[in-house]
């Protein structure tokens, strides 16, 4: 009853609560519906003053586009004032340009006539007028000078280099200046084709004479500074005259270089002359280290001689024979030997090609030949007065021309002047090689140093006569070693004698050291030292087969000391012929680090140390027979996998049997096989035509068969332990072996 109440009582609260809260808010909203009012009233207000400023703005925007192209025809006629000032202006400069072209008269150039060229004051009148001619003849053809004439409606080029307008060009007045200015020019010209040729004969009047004074040095350069310091201060009158007329430009260089032509000549064939005196004749002991030298030698019966010419040391005698230029004359006198051919001709290209380079550069820079240069005629008078001009550094290599027009034309210059070269250069080639075909080396070296030097230059002259030397030195050096190659390979036929050092082993030595003094200093990469390389792998190859095929063909002569030998005679002196001749090579070839030599010599020493073995194994069967038979028998059975104890029990093979063989090899029996050894091994190795080399390969082959007996002890020792477990009671005399090997 009492929960009833208190429910009833919540929901009345609460029902009374809602309509006091409803009752506020409609008290509230009575209270501020004036407010709603006035509020909306303020925004009707605003909006029609925007509306009114929504007017104005349009009316503004329309009497700003009035404005607008108010502003945009203003514009564009400041702009028209501005192109009609800039043309003003243009027109300005055409009129003043035109009048200065046109104001300058005939007396004004009169000092073209009759200022004397021949003192500094004439000639800098003379240049001084000519300079106001050029711009003249500049501004009515802009194409003289090499100038685009493209150029002359650009108001950004001075008025000196300014040209005139076509229209202008066309008038009357200007044609008639233009007729002037050409004549003018032309008669000036005449003058200066008349007056240059007193100026060359002048200038190489004062070459011939420094190259004829008492103190000329050969080959000097400053005898020709000598007569071109007459001719530079007339450099910028070579300048005018290929700007304006290039035909008198080419005539007066045809005059200089007919001129030049027999000043170099002479001077070119003085100095091969003189460098030919002081060369030296190549002596027959030298030709005797060509491989074709033996053979002449076989025919002609004397071949005693040319084995006496054989007895020194062939790299000691190349050293002296052959020493390199950088060795410097004092070495070379001092060993005797003077200046050799191939270094004649290597001496002449030193001192005749900086001249022909100079020269070139000179004929370039006296007569303004290149595209390369920036200097107009105005500028090159300016640059100096006439008394201080001089040329640049002729020595310093100069970069290709770009202009391969012009650059024919400079060397056809240098073709006329130099025309002897190519031929003077092929004589003084014959005669080189005539003295000593081996010569032709040194050349081919000599050559290919100043192609590599010049070949990124500007000296096609040289480079074509080298070009074509070059291929003549190939051809011959082709046929040089074929003819080499031919006399190794008829050695085979022609032989008799069939032992020792065969005479092309004994060449080879000596003959590369010679080729490759000629090649000292080079640079790997140039194609000379490919080209020897490969023709030493040619010759080494025929060398070794002809070698081979003698060998094998050899009729056992002089091995042979009685009629019991157990060897083959053949092979054995077939080993001997290879030992000595592979020995040779070994001993006496200096690689110098070269591939191809490094390969031969190790095919060499193989072929030695191979045939060395062979060789032993044969002459140890007299001093050890009947050991090394027994000790090779035993050995084949164990290495076949026979049991030691077998062997031991085979009656071949006893213990009893193997001391009775050991018995026979006491101190006595073995210092007598030694010494028996030593006179054998003398006998066939002793009998040399170089006793030092002779003595030497003895010597190895003794300490060879040291280590054969020192060898045989430790076979024995090792079958003494395997097959008869120690109980042999003998002991190997290796005292007396040491004592006799002594």
């Amino acid at each position: 009853m009492q929960s009833g109440n208190v429910d009833d009582m919540r929901a009345d609260l609460e029902r009374e609560l809602n309509k006091t809260q409803a009752g506020g808010w409609l008290a509230r909203f009575q209270e501020e519906d004036d407010k709603v009012d006035a509020i909306k009233l303020g925004i009707d207000v605003a909006i029609l003053e925007c509306e009114e400023l929504d007017n104005l703005l349009t009316l503004y925007s329309v009497e700003l586009s009035t404005l607008s192209e108010d502003i945009a025809y203003i514009e564009a006629q400041g702009q028209g004032l501005q192109v009609q000032a800039a043309n003003q202006k243009l027109l300005k400069q055409e009129l003043e340009s035109l009048l200065e072209t046109c104001a300058i008269t005939s007396t004004d150039l009169q000092v073209l006539r009759t200022a004397p060229l021949d003192n500094i004051q004439g000639l800098s009148e003379v240049e001084n007028s000519l300079v106001v001619l050029f711009k003249a003849m500049i501004k009515i053809d802009p194409s003289l000078g090499g100038r685009d004439p493209g150029k002359a409606g650009d108001s950004s080029v001075d008025d000196q280099a300014l040209g005139l307008d076509s229209d202008y060009g066309n008038m009357r007045i200007v044609q008639e200046k233009k007729e002037m200015y050409v004549q003018e020019s032309s008669q000036f010209m005449q003058h200066l084709i008349g007056f240059m040729p007193q100026q060359f004969e002048l200038a190489l009047a004062e070459t011939k004479r420094a190259l004829s004074g008492a103190l000329a040095k050969r080959g000097d350069s400053s005898h020709h500074e000598t007569g071109r310091d007459v001719l530079w201060k007339y450099s910028p009158l070579m300048l005018y005259a290929r700007d304006v007329d290039l035909k008198s430009w080419s005539h007066m260089l045809g005059i200089y270089q007919e001129k030049s032509h027999p000043v170099y000549k002479n001077e070119f064939q003085s100095i091969m002359m003189s460098c030919r005196k002081n060369a030296r004749k190549v002596t027959s002991e030298e030709q005797v280290w060509l491989f074709t030298t033996q053979i002449e030698k076989q025919q002609e019966n004397v071949a005693t001689a040319a084995r006496k010419m054989t007895v020194k040391r062939s790299q000691t005698l190349a050293r002296a024979l052959r020493s390199p230029l950088s060795e410097g004359k004092a070495d070379r006198q001092k060993a005797g030997s003077g200046t050799l051919p191939w270094e004649v001709f290597s001496t002449v290209l030193d001192e005749l090609l900086p001249l022909v380079e100079m020269e070139q550069n000179f004929i370039i820079d006296f007569f303004h030949a290149t595209t390369l240069e920036q200097t107009d005629f105005p500028d090159a008078v300016a640059s100096s007065t006439p008394q201080d001009r001089r040329g640049g550094d002729l020595k310093k290599h100069r970069i290709m021309e770009p202009d391969r027009d012009l650059a024919r034309r400079v060397t056809r210059s240098m073709e006329t002047i130099f025309s002897f070269l190519d031929h003077d250069l092929q004589k003084l080639m014959e005669w080189v090689i005539s003295q000593d075909p081996l010569q032709g080396v040194g050349m081919f070296v000599a050559v290919e140093k100043k192609m590599a030097d010049i070949s990124q230059t500007n000296q096609d002259f040289i480079n074509t006569i080298f070009q074509k030397q070059h291929g003549l030195l190939g051809g011959r050096f082709r046929k040089f070693v074929d003819d080499q190659i031919r006399a190794i390979e008829e050695t085979k036929v022609k032989i008799h004698k069939r032992k020792g050092v065969i005479h092309f082993i004994r060449v080879f030595p000596a003959f590369s050291t010679v080729v490759e003094n000629m090649l000292v200093g080079i640079d790997p990469n140039l194609p000379i030292r490919r080209t020897v390389d490969r023709e030493y792998d040619r010759m080494l190859k025929s060398m070794f087969d002809s070698l081979l095929v003698i060998a094998r063909e050899n009729p056992a002569v002089g091995v042979t000391s009685g009629g019991g030998d157990p060897e083959d005679k053949e092979a054995l002196n077939f080993h001997i012929l290879l030992i000595e001749n592979m020995n040779h090579f070994v001993e006496e070839t200096d690689t110098r680090g070269l591939d191809v030599l490094e390969i031969w010599k190790n095919n060499a020493s193989r072929e030695y140390h191979e045939h060395m073995g062979l060789y032993l194994n044969a002459v140890m069967r007299r001093p050890l027979g009947k050991l090394l038979d027994h000790l090779e028998n035993i050995e084949a059975q164990l290495q076949s996998g026979k049991a030691p104890t077998l062997i031991a029990a085979q009656p071949s093979n006893t213990k009893t049997i193997f001391n009775k063989i050991l018995g026979n090899y006491d101190s006595k029996e073995v210092r007598k096989g030694i010494e028996a050894l030593r006179k054998r091994v003398e006998k066939h190795f002793g009998d040399a035509d170089d006793p030092a080399l002779s003595r030497d390969l003895v010597a190895n082959v003794i300490r060879e068969s040291e280590k054969f007996y020192v060898d045989v002890e430790s076979r024995i020792g090792r079958i003494i332990t395997d097959v008869y477990e120690g109980d042999v009671l003998f002991e190997w005399p290796r005292a007396d072996v040491k004592a006799a090997f002594k």
